[in-house]
């Protein structure tokens, strides 16, 4: 009779299969078109006053639902996915306000499911990893 390790039967196949069906879920979509004038969207970006939530109990319970829930897209791009560290892909996000950025992690874009595909996220959990993830940049 063959034994087999759970764990190690959820690292070889679920977790890549996992994997897979997020960058597929983004198949098809069309992405919106970037303007023409990247370069003056990035400077203004940089030029203008980002606000972020202030560093505390927040950020480290973000750390924490980062960890859980984001890192395996955000820390490779994984479908479009901004890079935690790569300021000027989150500058460009920030630009549009925090609210809209938390729109869109609570509520899902493109290939991003809503709440990163963990539905038992509240809000305030996925604002905690949003604050996190944009403090990196600060």
């Amino acid at each position: 009779m063959l034994k087999v390790n759970k764990l190690s039967l959820i690292k070889t196949f679920v977790l890549p299969i996992m994997a897979a069906a997020v960058f597929i879920s983004g198949c098809g979509k069309e992405e919106p078109a970037v303007p023409k004038s990247k370069p003056a969207m990035v400077e203004q970006a940089a030029e203008s006053t980002i606000e972020v939530p202030a560093a505390g109990g927040d950020l480290a319970q973000g750390g924490q639902v980062y960890d859980k829930a984001c890192k395996l897209c955000h820390d490779m791009g994984v479908a479009g996915a901004p890079k935690l560290g790569d300021k000027v892909a989150w500058e460009a996000r920030m630009a549009k306000g925090m609210e809209t950025l938390y729109g869109s992690a609570i509520n899902g874009l493109n290939a991003m499911p809503a709440k990163g595909g963990n539905a038992g996220l509240s809000d305030e959990e996925v604002k905690s990893a949003v604050a996190f993830m944009t403090a990196k940049v600060q």
